[in-house]
């Protein structure tokens, strides 16, 4: 793992303009081998390594990233895997009374994630044909998905090559890079599949 820079040498880049690139190719590979040996085993995250790991199945991740809003990974899963089993696709939801998916939803919390869930798949069901868009901004047109969500689908179930680097990411560019990041998120549409590529670009967004 690269060393992190030294104090004097840190900058902030809401301060430099012109400091857009903060993880060279190197870099990128050292944090994919530590995530390929310490990644978490969750039952909505293709492993490191497996068959399909580029463009996970997009109702998967919306349905995990719904579910996770406010609420712990431990108390997801077995909603999660219950939710699968009973509509294992967005067609199947999208046909499931409200009723069936608020009474499954139960313990949750939070029923209106519940209800723009089933509002969401019945519009991705109905107006386009069971799939779902890859572009973050169509994405956010959808009910009950925001940013965040919308930039997690695009960057964890598409091909297109989209880049997401939630807040707890900074900390760990941060100590790489020596770089001061005070900013909420950062999204981009990259034109690699992976943070591996060539020396990847990200940019920030300040909100």
């Amino acid at each position: 793992m690269a060393r992190p820079a030294s104090a004097e040498s840190s900058q902030s880049i809401t301060e430099d303009p012109d400091c857009h690139e903060v993880i060279a190719g190197e870099v990128a590979g050292d944090l994919l081998a530590w995530y390929d040996r310490h990644a978490r085993r969750l039952p909505w995250r293709v492993p490191p390594g497996a068959a399909g790991a580029v463009g996970a199945d997009p109702y998967r991740v919306w349905l995990s990233e719904v579910m996770l809003q406010q609420t712990t990974v431990a108390a997801v899963a077995p909603y999660y895997q219950a939710f699968l089993e009973r509509w294992p696709t967005v067609d199947a939801l999208a046909a499931a009374p409200l009723d069936a998916v608020l009474t499954a939803w139960a313990g949750l919390g939070y029923y209106a994630r519940a209800r723009n869930l089933h509002k969401c798949a019945a519009v991705v069901s109905g107006e386009r044909s069971g799939r779902f868009p890859e572009s973050e901004a169509a994405l956010r047109a959808l009910p009950g998905i925001g940013p965040y969500t919308a930039a997690a689908i695009a960057a964890i179930g598409s091909t297109t090559g989209h880049v997401l680097l939630p807040p707890k990411a900074h900390t760990a560019i941060a100590t790489v890079t020596g770089l001061h990041i005070n900013f909420g998120f950062i999204y981009k549409s990259h034109n690699s599949s992976t943070l591996g590529g060539p020396c990847p670009t990200v940019y920030n967004i300040i909100r």
